[in-house]
């Protein structure tokens, strides 16, 4: 694996997941880097995946305070800043309706904690699936619906993790 590590106001900083390995840009087709845009270049805060050509899911404390036109999503590429992949605005954000971003009372718990930590991004624009070999997250069937009950861990092998919004 390449190591790449950049200093930034004299902080040095590792882009990799900790114990995480580099992917091909192909390997995990349904991926999407969740960021922001400022001056023309792509800043990635979260990551997602793709539900749909024109929906990505991903988590709702990624998106909290988020203003549509100030961010977007990069798939395609496992490279934020070479210029590969295709960037997609993002024409609208919603939360799960249970997730809370502070407590109504003292001592409740919220954001993440409290669960519910899910959020759709509709893109202003549909993703190419075929030009850009990309595919969709696959969804879990009525037949498998019993793996997403609660409290429930599943393994999902490569290429075919699935998840139910």
């Amino acid at each position: 694996m390449k190591r790449v590590v950049v200093q930034h106001d004299n902080v040095l900083i590792n882009p990799n997941i900790i114990g995480g390995d580099e992917t091909a840009a192909q390997e995990y087709p349904f991926i999407a880097a969740v960021g922001s845009t400022w001056s023309g270049s792509f800043r990635q805060f979260c990551g997602g995946a793709l539900v749909t050509d024109r929906w990505v899911v991903t988590a709702a404390h990624c998106s909290v305070g988020v203003s549509p036109e100030d961010v977007g999503i990069l798939v395609g590429t496992n490279n934020t800043t070479d210029g590969a992949g295709q960037f997609l605005p993002v024409k609208q954000i919603y939360l799960h309706p249970n997730y809370k971003t502070q407590p109504t009372q003292p001592n409740e718990v919220f954001s993440v904690a409290a669960g519910y930590d899910i959020a759709l991004w509709q893109l202003s624009g549909a993703v190419d699936l075929k030009a850009s070999k990309l595919n969709t997250v696959a969804m879990l069937s009525e037949k498998e619906r019993a793996l997403a009950e609660s409290g429930v861990l599943i393994n999902a092998e490569k290429l075919n993790v699935k998840i139910m919004v």
